[in-house]
């Protein structure tokens, strides 16, 4: 039951959850569902280590500090799989009956691990890596093997301070720390229970964190859109592509008018369509940046660099059918006024643009990163980091099919800040069928 100035609804119905929260404080929304909705008496609440500092955060924990087992501050970036059994012992050792999460990506992806993992008794990085292998093969053959994976048994409340988008989907990534790998754990009980959006909360955010995420659920709903799925799912590209238009301006508000809160909610509010772009699937953009974060690049600037050279590549040797669903993206720039009046103080015009020049501007308008050596990877990755990516799942389901020759190209597009413009325009380039 929603409490008193509280919007409570479904993110994807039919679907019961997540539930999301809006309208109040997280504080006070959290207070209310934990004494109304999950009756928790022992709570493992895992927090930003920044945000951990903070008075806002520290009010909340000291309101509700009876009925909290215990708090882990902090989790790396990436989520290393060391943490994720650090989190795992912790649940094993106060048996909570409510988690919470507060933070980014990597506190979500972390409490969503740690959780599959205590309900499936992993206490090692062997267990773990068996887990992970059942769940990437439950993901490629079906229901059937999944339900050789133990469901998540601890609700989780998340309370989201970027746009990543996390919350929203039965997945989470996390670190092979022996091989230095970012791997994928699939299974439907992952997802969150309740979200509750604060914008207030989300202006603590540092704006890079806030830009970048914002680039990374972009990404989602962009290669969700240009995914093969089957003409079936036209409705939900529909959905994707209104998302999409509900992100792109309200972000630059964000920008001009940093304490926008209607402009950082809606931004938040575009968020959930991640999970239907993960059922469209994804493709190369995330295949191949899922290999940078463990090379020190953070999970939004790896969309900022990797996202306009694989669109460049895709419009480049795709079919007519992927063209054209490149074509939709670049329309739902230019049909946003704010957006498109940034996009022509670059030079651009609708006709002479295609998906990845407008995706390149738009990136710059806000200073993120747009090549490799911008975010310090040098060359010399360029050996072992393409069959690594040409491995990934979602550089598998790439609408183009990929070598790892093609990976290496798409590389060398962003290179350094030199490289962009040296790619051959797409309008020139034949397409292969």
């Amino acid at each position: 039951m929603a409490a008193s100035g509280e919007s409570l609804f479904l993110a994807h119905p039919p679907a019961q959850k997540p539930l999301i929260s809006t309208g109040l404080s997280f504080r006070d929304a959290c207070i209310h569902h934990i004494e109304n909705h999950f009756h928790a008496s022992r709570i493992y609440i895992v927090v930003s280590a920044s945000l951990s500092k903070l008075d806002t955060y520290r009010s909340f924990e000291s309101e509700i500090v009876k009925s909290i087992a215990r708090v882990r501050r902090g989790i790396r970036p990436y989520t290393p799989w060391s943490d994720v059994l650090e989190v795992a012992d912790d649940l094993c050792d106060t048996q909570p009956d409510l988690i919470i999460a507060v933070g980014g990506g990597s506190v979500t992806d972390g409490a969503k691990v740690a959780s599959l993992a205590y309900a499936n008794d992993a206490h090692t990085v062997e267990d773990l890596e068996r887990l992970w292998a059942k769940s990437e093969r439950a993901s490629r053959i079906g229901f059937e093997a999944a339900t050789r994976i133990a469901s998540c048994r601890i609700p989780i409340i998340d309370v989201p301070t970027s746009l990543s988008g996390a919350e929203y989907t039965p997945t989470a990534t996390a670190v092979d720390t022996r091989t230095n790998h970012n791997v994928t754990f699939r299974h439907l009980s992952m997802t969150s229970d309740l979200v509750v959006l604060d914008p207030e909360l989300s202006i603590l955010t540092p704006e890079r964190v806030w830009f970048s995420s914002g680039i990374q659920t972009m990404d989602q709903l962009i290669e969700g859109i240009c995914s093969d799925a089957p003409q079936e799912s036209e409705e939900t590209r529909k959905l994707l592509e209104h998302h999409l238009r509900l992100l792109l301006p309200n972000l630059l508000t964000t920008q001009k008018d940093n304490a926008s809160l209607d402009a950082r909610l809606h931004s938040l509010l575009a968020a959930p369509a991640c999970f239907q772009a993960l059922e469209l699937g994804l493709g190369a953009s995330h295949g191949i940046r899922h290999h940078l974060g463990p090379l020190g690049v953070g999970h939004g600037e790896t969309s900022c660099v990797v996202l306009p050279a694989v669109l460049r590549f895709n419009y480049t040797y795709g079919s007519h059918e992927l063209k054209s669903r490149l074509n939709r993206v670049r329309d739902a720039f230019w049909s946003e006024p704010l957006v498109a009046e940034a996009l022509k103080a670059q030079g651009l015009t609708h006709e002479e643009s295609d998906a990845a020049d407008v995706v390149y501007a738009y990136i710059k308008l806000f200073g993120m990163p747009r090549s490799l050596a911008a975010v310090g990877v040098r060359r010399e990755v360029f050996d072992f980091l393409p069959p690594n990516a040409h491995r990934d799942f979602w550089t598998q389901n790439n609408p183009v099919p990929l070598s790892t020759k093609d990976i290496l190209m798409i590389l060398e597009m962003v290179a350094d800040d030199s490289s962009w413009p040296s790619f051959p325009s797409a309008k020139k380039a034949r397409i292969v069928e």
